[in-house]
């Protein structure tokens, strides 16, 4: 019987990864699927906010609220809004598994 086993052109199961060629690496077991859903996210084009990004994302956001709680003008508004549509992004439940906000890109 011709044409079976070995690689052939075609064979095989596609990649479920979009970013292409996979690696296998060792993890300890204790992170495994956390570090399988955050791949899957950054897989996906979606940035990750962690440590020490997301603390200053969150002082800017929280000195800006104190300015505009200080100033009730119209001038603000837009600032208002920003930080409005900003917390929002961030209220998002975190993904499941991973402690810090993941952000579409």
């Amino acid at each position: 019987m011709r044409g079976r086993g070995g690689m052939r052109p075609g064979a095989g199961r596609k990649s479920a990864w979009q970013s292409g060629a996979t690696k296998t690496i060792r993890v300890p077991a204790a992170i495994e699927e956390e570090l399988l859903t955050l791949g899957k996210h950054l897989d996906r084009g979606q940035a990750v906010l962690t440590g020490q990004t997301l603390n200053q994302l969150e002082d800017i956001l929280v000195n800006y609220q104190a300015q505009c709680d200080t100033n009730p003008g119209e001038a603000w508004e837009p600032v208002r809004q920003l930080i409005a549509e900003i917390r929002t992004v961030l209220d998002r439940a975190p993904i499941e598994g991973v402690v810090e906000w993941v952000i579409e890109a």
